[in-house]
């Protein structure tokens, strides 16, 4: 459905070409990585795969291409796969939960989630001080070198 939301906007301002994105993580089809960068049309889809998103599961996007940008795109150094996955890096067991944005049930379990979701201030900086341990604070000052921010 977004992916036929996002053609729908493109075409209506004019857009006929976009750019092939996949996420190239561990789930991506093989089909779809080899697609990443490369320029489609609206008017004529992959065969194979139709246009990114259209798949069941498809985490692809398009990426608008304006004709005058066009070559730009096409000039533009590309991340392969093999780069994008060597910029990935595991998060060891004890990385601090604050940077990996707290696990969402901690959160939402809280007893004052609720109102701090409907825009309570002081509930929503209780439920902040209630998550952000000690420990997590130390890890992040350790992972800035007790830099001031």
């Amino acid at each position: 459905l977004n992916a036929a939301l996002t053609q729908a906007r493109h075409e209506e301002v004019g857009i006929k070409k976009y750019m092939w994105s996949a996420s190239l993580d561990e789930r991506v089809r093989e089909s779809h990585a080899e697609k990443d960068g490369q320029i489609f049309e609206y008017s004529n889809p992959p065969a194979d795969t139709g246009h990114p998103g259209h798949d069941f599961n498809c985490r692809c996007v398009q990426i608008p291409v304006l004709d005058n940008n066009e070559q730009i795109v096409k000039n533009s150094p590309i991340v392969s796969q093999q780069e994008k996955q060597q910029m990935r890096s595991e998060w060891s067991d004890d990385f601090p939960d604050t940077i990996i944005d707290r696990k969402l049930g901690d959160a939402t379990s809280h007893p004052l989630y609720e109102n701090a979701k409907k825009g309570s201030i002081e509930d929503a900086y209780q439920l902040a001080k209630d998550l952000v341990t000690d420990d997590a604070v130390n890890k992040l000052k350790q992972l800035v070198g007790n830099k001031n921010a």
